[in-house]
């Protein structure tokens, strides 16, 4: 087969690789749609800290299944589906608990195992979900993304009536905008980019701002009675945008940090926590129920994928694609890779 290989730093080669052939849980996946996620970016700069090169990156995807383990039982060859790209244990505390996301031992395809940017990849049965007939596998390709944001959601406890304000207007920031809009949440939202802030009035906000601009912080009080948000999303990943969801949550409100810095440690007012019973939260990927309810939506159009996808692309131009993405990062959202 044909795939993409991350060879080292800021460089990808399309050759040909072995198929690689499914385990007695597992099926072999023909990849007919395949997302660059924002993970993948930082392993092709060479600073993701748990993806080592060379690899197959990719985990956004859906395809067709061409081949089955020997114990797969429930699907049949030609199905169309997604795929929560997870391999776990099954054994820890977290597996347990079917806390599939937190596992002791996760390893994920496109991380530690090879990814969907190739003609084929493998996945675990239980984690592959039927993609309904109808939704185009580019979208299909965007469950993984829109289960973050569910989880992050539910992690966040947003509901109606609610103050929210998003720092970073990313694919996830946009798709948790949308999910927040549906709860019944007011939403704000800032980026460094004009366009993203253009996608996110257009998706619904209430209000943007540019999140170098040194009013925001006074017009998020001004707009909520001089109280702040209730609650601060950080879906930007900076140092920057950390600060500023501390200086922007109200009392007794609620941080979710769901950027990474790239960074071991960062700076945070602690004591802030503590004396204004603050609620600072973390949220990474997804949990049981997640998929299920993100395909629903994803089906059922109720979520604006169309306005994400930017770009389209074929296997061969991948080295291309990731190239340009990281020259002109302010200038993508989503860009898919099409089989």
């Amino acid at each position: 087969m044909k795939a993409a290989i991350c060879d080292k730093s800021f460089e990808i080669t399309v050759r040909e690789a072995p198929t690689p052939v499914p385990g007695p849980d597992e099926l072999l996946i023909q990849v007919k749609a395949s997302a660059i996620c924002g993970s993948d970016m930082k392993a092709y700069e060479g600073k993701h800290p748990l993806i080592r090169l060379p690899i197959i990156l990719g985990h956004e995807f859906s395809g067709v299944i061409v081949e089955k383990g020997s114990q797969v039982d429930g699907f049949r060859i030609g199905e169309r589906v997604v795929v929560e790209p997870s391999s776990v244990c099954g054994q820890c505390f977290f597996c347990q608990r079917m806390d599939y996301s937190l596992c002791d031992n996760l390893k994920q395809l496109g991380h530690q195992l090879p990814g969907s940017f190739a003609e084929y990849t493998v996945a675990k049965a239980r984690f592959t979900y039927l993609l309904p007939d109808g939704t185009p596998f580019e979208k299909g390709a965007l469950t993984q993304p829109l289960a973050i944001s569910i989880h992050a959601l539910h992690r966040a406890g947003i509901r109606k009536g609610q103050t929210v304000l998003i720092l970073g207007t990313g694919t996830i920031g946009l798709l948790i905008l949308q999910l927040a809009l549906q709860k019944g949440a007011r939403v704000f939202a800032s980026d460094l980019v004009d366009f993203k802030l253009e996608k996110a009035k257009a998706l619904g906000a209430h209000q943007v701002w540019k999140g170098s601009s040194p009013e925001m912080m006074g017009e998020v009080k001004a707009q909520t009675n001089g109280l702040g948000a209730d609650v601060v999303i950080e879906a930007a990943g900076s140092s920057a945008t950390i600060q500023q969801a501390f200086s922007a949550v109200r009392k007794s409100g609620t941080i979710l940090l769901l950027g990474l810095t790239g960074h071991p440690k960062e700076e945070v007012p602690l004591e802030r926590v503590t004396l204004d019973e603050l609620n600072l939260h973390g949220t990474m990927r997804y949990a049981m129920g997640d998929f299920p309810e993100a395909i629903e939506m994803i089906h059922q159009k109720s979520i604006d994928l169309d306005s994400l996808i930017l770009k389209r692309f074929t296997l061969t131009e991948t080295p291309k694609i990731f190239k340009e993405t990281f020259q002109s990062p302010e200038k993508v959202l989503k860009s898919v890779m099409i089989a």
